[in-house]
């Protein structure tokens, strides 16, 4: 009796830790990213005249419903709302804002003065050990703002460069066409609670 009860305890443990944000597979990321290839075709595809294919929200939901049962998921994305919610989700480490960092500045490393301003701020905000996106572009504004970025006044960070501070940004300005990283992004964020590529 003992036994089956251990056995019980056990798998409902496994169940809810596979849906605790663990990262997909190789074969799922791959499942994923061959579904969003397919949309790359030009029926799939919003093309602007500048060479950048995107995909829009409808193309999105389409994407997730024909991942959802290849990845045995239920978890649908129905509207506008829910779109904005997963672009509200995504978070950074302190690894990657030192990174965006380096960008925005236009610098191969941080010297210790920029690095324990970045520290600071980071610390200030973290929730967990990870900071929200508002909070990232907070971050970075003081970054600029203050003495540290006097040698690259004009400088402003490349949102769009990164899948995942590009979905956000595109979201937070209400722009609803996204590229193939992104949408693979968007679409692990959506399927595994807030994991990341």
């Amino acid at each position: 009796m003992h036994l089956k009860n251990i056995l019980l305890l056990f798998c409902v443990a496994l169940y809810f830790l596979q849906c605790q944000g663990a990262l997909p597979s190789y074969e799922e990321r791959a499942i994923i990213f061959d579904i969003v290839k397919k949309y790359e075709k030009p029926d799939g595809i919003d093309i602007e005249g500048d060479g950048v294919r995107t995909i829009n929200f409808e193309g999105v939901k389409d994407i997730i419903k024909e991942v959802l049962p290849k990845l045995h998921k239920h978890k649908e994305l129905t509207s506008l709302s829910k779109l904005e919610m997963i672009g509200s989700s995504y978070k950074y480490t302190l690894e990657q804002v030192q990174t965006f960092a380096k960008e925005y500045l236009q610098l191969k490393e941080l010297g210790p003065v920029i690095e324990n301003t970045l520290k600071e701020l980071f610390y200030q905000y973290k929730f967990g050990h990870r900071i929200k996106f508002h909070d990232l572009k907070h971050l970075l504004g003081l970054l600029r703002s203050g003495k540290v970025v006097e040698e690259h006044p004009d400088a402003e960070f490349p949102y769009l460069k990164y899948p995942k501070t590009a979905v956000p940004y595109k979201l937070e300005n209400s722009v609803y066409k996204f590229t193939i990283k992104e949408v693979e992004s968007i679409v692990i964020q959506h399927l595994y609670h807030g994991s990341f590529i």
